[in-house]
């Protein structure tokens, strides 16, 4: 059912938008490319988990391979690496003049985990949230690190708390 709601129902609550002046833009919209390049990446490594990765490379040789041959040679591929998470780690042994050559980037040269936490730490950013009020602690237990606990909170309710709430009132 559609609801029409009159001009003094409709609270607009401009934040800035660098791209209009007659226009605001909210933080989810300011988000958006950091929360679309999360979700890619955490799609990405579902997916390198569920198949077993992407090409990593591709077998060379200077002989020609009949097609009982490179069926042959699929079927084996299959067999031994084609796991998904099971082949992690296995190794290919290579004959009859085949070489591999690396075709595709590691996770690890990715830095999937690394880029994660940039997403992460952009978001926060955004919407104004320490690192201590998302649940985000140093490894150091220390008197300085629960004193910078307090003060995050503070300036988290100081900063980005008030202000919001004095923008709605």
């Amino acid at each position: 059912a559609e609801h029409r709601f009159g001009p003094d129902e409709v609270v607009h609550i401009k934040y800035a938008n660098p791209i209009s002046d007659i226009y605001g833009a909210s933080p989810l919209q300011v988000a958006q490319i950091a929360l679309d390049t999360d979700l890619r990446s955490i799609n990405w490594n579902r997916n390198f988990l569920k198949k077993g990765g992407w090409p990593a490379g591709a077998l060379k040789t200077p002989n020609p391979v009949d097609a009982p041959g490179l069926k042959r040679l699929r079927a084996d591929l299959r067999k031994s690496v084609n796991r998904g998470a099971d082949s992690a780690g296995q190794f290919l042994i290579l004959t009859n003049g085949l070489d591999f050559a690396k075709i595709a980037l590691t996770p690890k040269e990715m830095d999937w985990l690394d880029a994660r936490r940039m997403s992460r730490d952009e978001i926060l950013a955004i919407y104004g949230v320490p690192f201590s009020v998302a649940g985000l602690f140093s490894t150091e237990q220390t008197t300085a690190r629960s004193a910078g606990v307090v003060q995050q909170v503070k300036n988290f309710y100081l900063f980005t708390v008030f202000p919001k709430m004095e923008k709605l009132v």
